[in-house]
């Protein structure tokens, strides 16, 4: 659609021999040529497919496309997710527990090793000793935590619990229905480890924290728990060290630079490679921005324009006041001349005068 609106937006007509609108515009031909260079371009990264011709997409003599449906039919049926590829900005992990998570106009389309050098971890508080007493009551029944940042507390229901473990699972319920740690997002898992209850943030890296910091029944709940606090996920990316944010693992120099990668567990060192593809869909985008954009070649162009009739306005102006003193010349020329040739008669007049009494002596 948009290669014919630039066809006929620029044609001419034999018939009643006029041109289109933007005929002979040099924009025009500019951007075409822009258009024609991007679906010409090979695309690489997260799939077989590279080009349109392997999906029978070709250009006609006349710049349209012309489809091969056969061709087409095909591909989809035998390799459906490479077609998506060829058009979207994608990409995909080797390494089940690695996943692509998202890229910056940066990043280059190419496929990227991955090392991980350190897991992201969790914030944790780790009771001292096991709950001194299942019997919860008005004296025992407040604890005052501080989940990643966020301070709250809560009051936990009294009764007399069934096991260590069903006191745990009230401490998560009344943790996880806390205003202050919902509204922002925040949970935690509450577990025994060897009889003790250890409470874990749901979030990982350097903010992911847990600390018992008061209530009643701090001491029968947690006695003195030891807190550590979660690190970043650690390791590189195209040979380079990334940087860490929680699972979030995203590279910061050369063609990588912008890709980040989630990486959930699994083993240290080499984790295979992320590939990644931006389509045609992403190329025909950024083509798109850049044309419109406030300097861009249809800004530049319309500019063009602009200057031109402001130049055509002023040159007008200028022919105008040169017209306007030329006729005022013209006039008072005009005026001389008749004054003079009035002023001739007059003499003429006189002078036939003069040698018709002249013939009378």
């Amino acid at each position: 659609a948009l290669s014919k609106t630039l066809s006929d937006l620029t044609a001419y007509n034999t018939a009643t021999q006029k041109g289109a609108t933007l005929q002979g515009d040099a924009t025009v031909r500019n951007l075409q040529g822009k258009l024609r260079a991007v679906l010409n371009t090979a695309v690489s990264g997260a799939g077989s497919l590279t080009s349109l011709s392997q999906i029978g997409i070709t250009f006609q003599r006349d710049g349209s496309l012309a489809l091969d449906s056969t061709k087409l039919n095909t591909v989809m049926q035998n390799n459906f997710s490479d077609v998506a590829g060829l058009f979207a900005s994608t990409g995909k992990a080797s390494d089940s527990l690695v996943t692509y998570n998202s890229v910056t106009s940066a990043t280059q389309p190419g496929s990227y090793a991955v090392n991980v050098t350190g897991l992201a971890t969790q914030g944790n508080a780790l009771a001292s000793v096991a709950p001194g007493s299942l019997t919860i009551s008005a004296a025992n029944d407040t604890l005052d935590m501080i989940i990643n940042g966020i301070s709250t507390s809560i009051t936990l229901t009294s009764k007399t619990y069934t096991s260590a473990q069903e006191l745990a699972t009230e401490v998560q319920s009344k943790l996880n229905g806390a205003s202050a740690l919902s509204g922002a997002g925040i949970s935690v898992s509450a577990t025994l480890d060897a009889g003790r209850i250890s409470i874990t943030s749901n979030s990982y890296g350097a903010l992911s924290s847990v600390l018992a910091s008061g209530g009643n029944g701090l001491t029968n709940l947690l006695g003195t728990a030891t807190s550590t606090t979660g690190q970043d996920v650690t390791g590189t990316i195209n040979g380079a060290n990334a940087a860490g944010y929680g699972q979030s693992l995203s590279s910061t120099s050369g063609d990588s630079q912008g890709l980040s990668v989630l990486v959930n567990g699994g083993a240290l060192g080499s984790r295979g490679t992320v590939s990644y593809a931006q389509g045609y869909a992403y190329l025909m985008n950024n083509l798109a921005t850049s044309v419109l954009a406030s300097d861009g070649t249809l800004s530049a162009s319309k500019d063009e324009i602009n200057s031109s009739i402001k130049n055509l306005a002023a040159r007008r102006s200028t022919l105008q006041q040169r017209l306007i003193g030329i006729e005022a010349r013209y006039r008072a020329q005009f005026t001389a001349l008749d004054g003079m040739l009035s002023s001739m008669n007059t003499t003429s007049t006189y002078l036939t005068q003069q040698l018709a009494q002249l013939a009378k002596l």
